[in-house]
């Protein structure tokens, strides 16, 4: 099988399973805030990836950081499309390896891919308008010591319940980017229990896909909608 051929395969599994976007999370939220949340520890998540902003001028900065994304093969990396649809590929570049923005190995973006567009490419119908999945080819195979994450390509209802952790770079308690990886600890729960949760907490009766994962935390944690999710 080409190197092609298996990433349209795993675009066809991310659409069945894969959702990055929660439409019970504040989506322009830029932070990972919480009680819960603590610095990870070195190779704790070696598959998760910084994608970073090239600077202009002067030295790469935790501010330059734009998203998260996630290693599912030694060249591919799996993001949110909101991440990159204001950037070109030579205007971004992916820190791998490191839970330090700034130690980490630089990789740049061969090119990258919307789940729309290769729908769109290959004529397949859309179930849903608005698919937030986006896969990047690297120029280069990250190293072969980095293990890669595993997509699940079926979802159990006994998973409900279970925890579920999430990682970024976003702003900390303090305000701050922080230069280290952060991460926290969720429960998974029903779309039904999600439903009703909003409604006690806004009011709004609001229907969720079944496409969909809700995720909660007492105390509360904000997080981007690119967090990725371990469990």
């Amino acid at each position: 099988m080409s190197s092609f051929n298996r990433w349209f395969d795993i675009l066809s599994i991310l659409i069945k399973f894969a959702i990055f976007a929660n439409l019970c999370n504040f989506l322009n939220v830029n932070a990972l805030v919480g009680q819960n949340v603590r610095p990870a520890e070195e190779h704790e998540f070696p598959y998760v990836v910084a994608i970073m902003k090239v600077p202009k001028r002067g030295p790469q900065l935790p501010k330059h950081e734009i998203c998260t994304g996630t290693l599912i093969s030694l060249q591919d990396v799996l993001t949110a499309e909101h991440c990159i649809v204001d950037y070109c590929p030579l205007g971004i570049e992916i820190i791998v390896d490191s839970i330090d923005l700034l130690l980490g190995k630089k990789y740049f973006p061969l090119w990258w891919m919307t789940y729309n567009q290769w729908a769109t490419n290959n004529n397949m119908r859309l179930v849903l308008s608005a698919n937030d999945i986006a896969i990047i080819k690297l120029t280069d195979n990250v190293p072969n010591h980095i293990r890669l994450a595993i997509i699940a390509t079926t979802f159990e209802k006994s998973m409900f319940g279970s925890n579920v952790q999430i990682m970024g770079w976003g702003k900390t308690n303090d305000g701050c980017i922080p230069r280290n990886l952060q991460t926290a600890t969720l429960k998974l729960i029903t779309n039904k229990v999600c439903q009703n949760i909003i409604l006690r907490l806004t009011g709004d009766n609001h229907l969720i896909h079944k496409r969909r994962l809700c995720t909660v935390s007492e105390p509360y944690i904000l997080m981007d909608s690119d967090n990725p999710k371990d469990q």
